[in-house]
């Protein structure tokens, strides 16, 4: 008769030849005769685990574990099932373990460095994959894991250096060895992406997509950087093959929408796309909405949710922060809800000014709304919700009676979101043909920015003393899109001598985004020699200095400015816009009107070229705006908080009183 150890052995051989049904009939069998051999449940775990049946396999690994304690092997497997179930706190516990048992153990140091990845204890994960790389140097996962930990960490020169080595030990025409490799040239090509080295990443992602034509994350990442490189047509067209190939990809399908509101489709394309990712998305989290509770008083205090994942440097805060700190606090409590784990000196500020900070960027969707509920928010605020960061699919759960669409750069698509706040400017229901979900709240100005306290005081303008004009914008590449350069083309030709000045952080240190810029102003025959690139980055009061290098400032369409435009007021530029027919493309005409400067709103891409050549060559006009812009904005709608604050309170009560008087 045979043993034990026989039976095992023959079940082995099956198990390694894939021969897994009967191998695991043969552990079974083993399992009849004595239900807590531990190798035989441990076996036929891995059998269950292979076949995705983790519950299954966690039960018969925990058996294992039970039975004979002391092996590390036992507790590897309880730790990985446990990561594929996404139970990170219980599989680094086991994980551990199994380190403690078998500390020269490649696996079990490897394992829990990738679960201490998972958990962002990157301190951590750091120490147990270089733990694993002592034991073995020339293991490409421990290689690739520790460059993703590196490039999690902020620690981008670091990263590109790990995964460039695990790459240099991957071939990636072995189809055993393509997933790992792919999955290094991806986060090498974002990590060098977030660094400024978009032609190296693009020509990375390029490889990958010839080995996986079908992988969304390649043509994701494609589609971020043709976005970012201003190339909305080319993006559009990447984030739309996510799609047909993960119908389920919310982000990209967000970011398709972003990139067609960037690009020159027709109002009713965006809106359809818009409500295509309704009924993708949002439209499956509708039947689980329940009725609220919110005590229908329509004068009472009310809660406000502001729900962002910019609630940190960068434009939004500039424009909300103002709006946060002027609430009155005896008619309303305020928490903000964060969907971005970080925070910086503006996080730290923000949170002083609201009654609530909640993170919530470790939540799933339904969790986090859940957790709105639980806080009884009567109005929620989703503030930019389909640009990068932002989670759109927590308003699917309609988590407020009320819920509000702010500082959105295109219509939700949601019939769940109940307003979309707008100017009368801005207006899009009688002055344009933009479509949306919403219904629309007009307040007097949706355009607020705090006075720059740290700006330089303004200087003349460069004309005075220089022999040419110059034009500039601070925005970013996305923004330059082929319409936008050709009028800037024509404003160019149009002035003798005069040169472009473009800047946007250090994102014009890519040669190749430099390159694509002089194509396009070249077919509207300015040559690269009117063209200076400002390609660093600086603090904002050096960054405020260059505007005294600019004439006259040149707003993007359809896409326009936001913050690089009230910059440009406060530091004695004049802004020149044409005003579109979308939210995003009448900020400029928002911002000048409340400025008191709407002779430089241009209705069509004619006037536009008119009003900035004559501009550029009034330099009278030029000098008077540069001594009086900056008082002129202090004293406008623009940094007029109190009064914007009422408006925007107002809307809230009002949006409060329709709710709490519905049938």
């Amino acid at each position: 008769m045979a043993t034990v150890h026989e039976v095992l052995t023959h079940g082995q051989a099956r198990h390694r030849a894939g021969q897994l049904d009967l191998a695991a009939r043969i552990y079974r069998k083993i399992l009849d005769f004595d239900p807590a051999q531990p190798d035989a449940l441990h076996l036929l775990g891995l059998i269950e685990f292979q076949l995705n049946r983790h519950a299954a396999a966690l039960t018969l690994f925990e058996r294992a574990v039970a039975a004979q304690p002391d092996r590390a092997d036992f507790h590897m497997a309880t730790g990985k099932v446990n990561v594929a179930l996404t139970r990170i706190d219980v599989a680094l516990s086991a994980l551990a373990r199994a380190v403690a048992l078998a500390p020269d153990n490649f696996e079990a140091a490897f394992e829990l460095g990738v679960a201490r990845y998972l958990r962002l204890d990157l301190a951590g994960a750091e120490v147990a994959l270089r733990r694993a790389l002592a034991l073995a140097p020339d293991r490409c996962d421990a290689r690739v894991y520790l460059g993703l930990t590196l490039g999690q960490a902020g620690r981008a020169l670091d990263a590109i250096e790990a995964l460039q080595n695990a790459l240099a030990t991957v071939d990636l025409s072995d189809r055993s060895q393509r997933p790992l490799g792919l999955m290094g040239l991806i986060n090498l090509g974002q990590t060098l992406n977030s660094v400024g080295e978009a032609t190296r990443a693009t020509d990375l992602f390029a490889r990958a997509l010839a080995f996986a034509p079908d992988s969304a994350d390649v043509l994701n990442n494609l589609g971020v950087i043709a976005l970012n490189r201003g190339n909305a047509d080319g993006a559009a067209a990447w984030f739309a093959g996510v799609v047909a190939l993960d119908p389920s990809a919310v982000t990209a399908h967000s970011s398709l929408l972003m990139a067609l509101a960037s690009s020159d489709v027709s109002d009713l394309v965006l809106y359809q796309e818009a409500r295509h990712w309704e009924r993708l998305h949002a439209a499956r989290c509708y039947a689980f909405i329940q009725p609220h509770g919110n005590r229908p008083d329509p004068e009472r205090r009310l809660k406000i949710g502001y729900l962002s994942s910019d609630l940190r440097l960068g434009p939004i805060a500039y424009n909300i922060e103002g709006l946060l700190a002027g609430h009155d606090r005896a008619k309303f409590e305020l928490i903000c809800y964060t969907t971005y784990a970080g925070r910086d000196e503006v996080t730290a500020r923000m949170k002083g000014l609201v009654d609530g900070w909640v993170d919530l960027s470790g939540l799933s969707d339904q969790t986090a709304a859940a957790r709105i509920r639980a806080d009884g928010i009567d109005i929620l605020v989703g503030i930019a919700g389909h640009t990068a960061g932002n989670r759109p699919l927590i308003l699917a759960h309609k988590p407020a009676p009320v819920q509000v669409s702010f500082a959105e750069l295109t219509t939700t698509g949601m019939e769940v979101v109940d307003y979309w706040l707008t100017d009368g400017v801005i207006r899009t229901a009688d002055q344009t043909g933009e479509l949306f979900a919403e219904r629309l709240y007009e307040v007097p100005s949706l355009m607020l920015h705090r006075p720059i306290a740290e700006a330089p005081p303004v200087a003349p303008p460069p004309s005075m003393s220089a022999p040419h004009v110059t034009f500039g914008s601070f925005n970013k590449p996305l923004k330059l899109s082929p319409t936008t350069l050709a009028l800037w083309g024509r404003a160019l030709a149009a002035v003798p001598g005069s040169r472009l000045l473009l800047k946007f952080f250090s994102a014009m240190s890519d040669r190749e985004a430099r390159r694509d810029v002089i194509l396009k102003l070249g077919a509207a025959g300015i040559s690269a020699a009117q063209v200076d690139f400002h390609d660093e980055m600086q603090p904002r009061q050096q960054h405020l200095s260059l505007y005294e290098r600019v004439d006259v400032i040149l707003d993007p369409t359809p896409f326009n400015g936001c913050t690089a435009t009230f910059e440009a007021l406060w530091m004695g530029r004049p802004v020149v816009t044409l005003a579109g027919t979308r939210f995003l493309g009448r900020m400029g005409a928002s911002f000048l009107t409340s400025a008191g400067l709407p002779e430089l709103v241009a209705r069509s891409p004619d006037e536009y070229v008119a009003i900035a050549v004559a501009l550029a060559t009034d330099r009278e006009r030029l000098q008077e705006l540069s001594v009086s812009l900056r008082e002129r904005v202090a004293r406008s709608r623009l940094c007029d908080g109190p009064a914007y604050v009422r408006s925007i309170q107002g809307a809230y009560r009002n949006m409060w009183r329709t709710w709490c008087a519905r049938p």
